[in-house]
Protein backbone atom coordinates (compact mmCIF):
# COMPACT_ATOMS: atom_id res chain seq x y z
CA UNK A 1 0.00 0.00 0.00
CA UNK A 2 3.01 2.20 0.94
CA UNK A 3 4.38 1.32 -2.61
CA UNK A 4 1.03 2.55 -4.68
CA UNK A 5 0.97 5.63 -2.52
CA UNK A 6 4.79 6.69 -3.19
CA UNK A 7 4.26 5.86 -6.57
CA UNK A 8 0.64 7.86 -7.00
CA UNK A 9 2.25 10.70 -5.17
CA UNK A 10 5.18 10.91 -7.89
CA UNK A 11 3.09 10.64 -10.53
CA UNK A 12 1.09 14.13 -9.03
CA UNK A 13 4.54 15.43 -9.24
CA UNK A 14 5.93 14.67 -12.56
CA UNK A 15 2.35 15.68 -14.00
CA UNK A 16 3.06 18.94 -12.46
CA UNK A 17 6.27 19.29 -13.55
CA UNK A 18 5.22 18.14 -16.82
CA UNK A 19 2.61 20.72 -17.20
CA UNK A 20 4.43 24.03 -15.52
CA UNK A 21 7.98 22.86 -18.17
CA UNK A 22 5.39 22.94 -21.11
CA UNK A 23 3.58 26.05 -20.09
CA UNK A 24 6.85 27.80 -19.79
CA UNK A 25 8.24 26.73 -23.13
CA UNK A 26 5.10 27.84 -24.69
CA UNK A 27 5.64 31.31 -23.33
CA UNK A 28 9.10 30.97 -24.18
CA UNK A 29 7.66 30.68 -27.64
CA UNK A 30 5.44 33.79 -27.98
CA UNK A 31 1.87 31.58 -27.23
CA UNK A 32 -1.33 33.18 -25.57
CA UNK A 33 -2.38 32.39 -22.65
CA UNK A 34 -5.55 30.83 -23.94
CA UNK A 35 -4.12 28.66 -26.59
CA UNK A 36 -1.94 27.03 -23.62
CA UNK A 37 -5.23 26.23 -21.54
CA UNK A 38 -6.98 24.96 -24.55
CA UNK A 39 -4.30 22.52 -25.22
CA UNK A 40 -4.16 21.49 -21.75
CA UNK A 41 -7.82 21.28 -21.69
CA UNK A 42 -7.46 19.49 -25.34
CA UNK A 43 -5.20 16.76 -24.11
CA UNK A 44 -7.01 15.71 -21.29
CA UNK A 45 -10.11 14.99 -23.67
CA UNK A 46 -7.82 13.38 -25.84
CA UNK A 47 -6.64 11.14 -22.64
CA UNK A 48 -10.43 10.09 -21.57
CA UNK A 49 -10.75 7.00 -24.06
CA UNK A 50 -7.61 5.72 -22.62
CA UNK A 51 -8.75 5.83 -18.84
CA UNK A 52 -12.27 4.99 -19.46
CA UNK A 53 -11.18 1.60 -21.33
CA UNK A 54 -9.00 1.10 -18.71
CA UNK A 55 -6.30 -0.80 -21.40
CA UNK A 56 -4.72 0.22 -24.35
CA UNK A 57 -6.65 1.41 -27.28
CA UNK A 58 -5.90 -0.95 -30.41
CA UNK A 59 -3.61 1.44 -33.26
CA UNK A 60 -7.26 2.08 -35.43
CA UNK A 61 -8.57 3.91 -32.47
CA UNK A 62 -5.29 5.03 -31.23
CA UNK A 63 -4.47 6.77 -35.04
CA UNK A 64 -8.73 8.42 -34.68
CA UNK A 65 -8.15 9.41 -32.00
CA UNK A 66 -5.27 11.33 -32.93
CA UNK A 67 -6.83 12.49 -35.69
CA UNK A 68 -9.88 13.57 -33.73
CA UNK A 69 -7.08 15.73 -31.17
CA UNK A 70 -5.21 17.47 -34.26
CA UNK A 71 -8.37 18.66 -35.42
CA UNK A 72 -9.56 20.09 -32.17
CA UNK A 73 -6.36 21.61 -31.92
CA UNK A 74 -6.31 23.30 -35.16
CA UNK A 75 -9.91 24.63 -34.48
CA UNK A 76 -8.45 25.97 -31.50
CA UNK A 77 -5.74 27.73 -32.60
CA UNK A 78 -8.13 29.06 -35.90
CA UNK A 79 -10.80 29.98 -33.55
CA UNK A 80 -8.02 31.89 -30.86
CA UNK A 81 -6.29 33.72 -34.65
CA UNK A 82 -10.33 34.88 -35.69
CA UNK A 83 -8.66 33.32 -39.14
CA UNK A 84 -10.64 33.40 -42.56
CA UNK A 85 -10.12 29.65 -42.62
CA UNK A 86 -12.25 29.40 -39.54
CA UNK A 87 -15.71 28.78 -41.62
CA UNK A 88 -14.63 26.50 -43.96
CA UNK A 89 -12.86 24.31 -41.51
CA UNK A 90 -15.79 24.20 -39.24
CA UNK A 91 -17.64 23.64 -42.43
CA UNK A 92 -15.66 20.16 -43.11
CA UNK A 93 -15.59 19.28 -40.06
CA UNK A 94 -19.63 19.15 -39.93
CA UNK A 95 -20.17 17.61 -43.48
CA UNK A 96 -17.64 15.61 -43.70
CA UNK A 97 -15.67 14.19 -40.35
CA UNK A 98 -19.52 14.05 -38.23
CA UNK A 99 -21.11 11.78 -40.65
CA UNK A 100 -17.91 9.61 -40.79
CA UNK A 101 -18.03 9.66 -37.40
CA UNK A 102 -21.65 8.60 -37.09
CA UNK A 103 -21.35 5.59 -39.78
CA UNK A 104 -17.87 4.24 -37.69
CA UNK A 105 -19.92 4.46 -34.87
CA UNK A 106 -22.61 2.75 -36.06
CA UNK A 107 -20.73 0.44 -37.87
CA UNK A 108 -18.62 -0.70 -33.92
CA UNK A 109 -22.13 -1.11 -32.46
CA UNK A 110 -23.00 -3.34 -34.65
CA UNK A 111 -19.69 -5.42 -35.03
CA UNK A 112 -19.86 -5.61 -31.38
CA UNK A 113 -23.74 -6.64 -30.97
CA UNK A 114 -22.74 -9.46 -33.53
CA UNK A 115 -19.64 -10.85 -31.64
CA UNK A 116 -21.60 -10.72 -28.19
CA UNK A 117 -25.33 -11.87 -29.09
CA UNK A 118 -27.79 -11.74 -26.64
CA UNK A 119 -27.99 -14.97 -24.35
CA UNK A 120 -31.96 -16.52 -24.59
CA UNK A 121 -33.78 -16.01 -22.47
CA UNK A 122 -35.56 -19.56 -21.02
Amino acid sequence: MLLIAVGLGLLVLGSNWLVDGSVAFARALGVSDLVIGLTIIAVAIACLPVFVAGREIGRGKGLLFLAYYVAYVAYLVLDARGHDLLPKFSAIMLGFVLPITIVTLVAMLIRNQSNNPPADAG
